[in-house]
């Protein structure tokens, strides 16, 4: 019979732990790694579907959006053609047209903008400007819509208050959050307040309503491309999910910062945009 000495015996029974605990390390590895790979495969599948999702309720959302004021354009154009009414009924009917036509140019213009703003060689064509007064334009060209949807609408803006800002594209962030304030307000709470002040260095533009208000779990969602709030008091609004992310992007190109405050379901919700001052000559 063979005896191995005790040394020799330690050494072995040693190898042969570092050998197990070798597999074990390596085993345990590639189990983490095939598992954090299935993760990965499963996250990008359901990221996939939610995106076609998105696409799909998006390309919805814009044919009703498109189908709405072209149905409308056409019902006036036909009762005018009918000659049954009055030629003051028909110029009457004149304003509503081109309250439509604008509906759908703003639409246009959103998704156009939305397409644009996601290539990495567009870039905004930013100038020294006075918002106060840009803004004053901004409002009076939107004036039919709020008369149209009765919207109470309260301003607050100080004077000369100079910026970098690209005319046509901050038009679009005034005009998307004056939209989203009609849509998500009961006609009984459809009041809008817009104030506009100096705070340092920089210029704090607030949109503040009293509509439906956002879950705290949504507040950074709603700036995401496509995404619609799952509240039940909202899944009846009809919108194309880019007014939001429109302003997101917007605000981002002219180097400030866009978010928003809301107590919660029907405690309304409150906008607010920080631009850099310019310096004054």
């Amino acid at each position: 019979m063979f005896t191995l000495k005790p040394e020799v015996l330690a050494q072995v029974k040693n190898k042969a732990f570092h050998r197990v605990a070798m597999f074990v390390a390596e085993g345990s590895f590639f189990v983490l790694l095939t598992l954090f790979g299935a993760f990965m495969i499963y996250r990008t599948l359901h990221q996939s579907e939610e995106l076609k999702l998105q696409q799909e309720n998006f390309i919805h959302a814009v044919t009703h959006e498109f189908k709405i004021p072209v149905a409308s354009i056409k019902l006036y154009l036909e009762t005018m053609a009918s000659q049954k009414i009055g030629k003051e009924k028909c110029l009457s009917l004149v304003p509503r047209m081109l309250d439509d036509c604008r509906r759908l140019e703003r639409l246009v213009d959103n998704v156009l903008e939305a397409g644009r703003l996601t290539r990495q060689s567009h870039h905004l064509k930013l100038s020294p400007a006075n918002l106060s007064a840009d803004l004053a334009e901004y409002l009076e060209e939107l004036q039919p819509l709020i008369e149209r949807c009765h919207l109470k609408l309260t301003t607050d803006i100080e004077p000369d208050l100079c910026v970098c800002s690209d005319y046509q594209a901050m038009r679009r962030v005034v005009s998307a959050l004056v939209d989203n304030a009609i849509k998500y307000s009961p006609e009984t709470r459809r009041e809008l307040s817009i104030t506009a002040k100096r705070a340092g260095n920089h210029c704090v533009l607030a949109f503040a309503d009293r509509g439906v208000g956002i879950e705290p779990h949504e507040r950074r969602k709603i700036f995401d491309r496509f995404y619609r709030t799952g509240m039940e008091s909202t899944r009846s609004v009809k919108g194309t999910g880019l007014g939001l992310f429109l302003v997101k992007e917007i605000v981002a190109e002219h180097g400030g910062s866009v978010e928003v405050h809301s107590d919660g379901p029907d405690q309304g919700s409150t906008f607010v945009i920080t631009l850099s001052l310019e310096k004054q000559a």
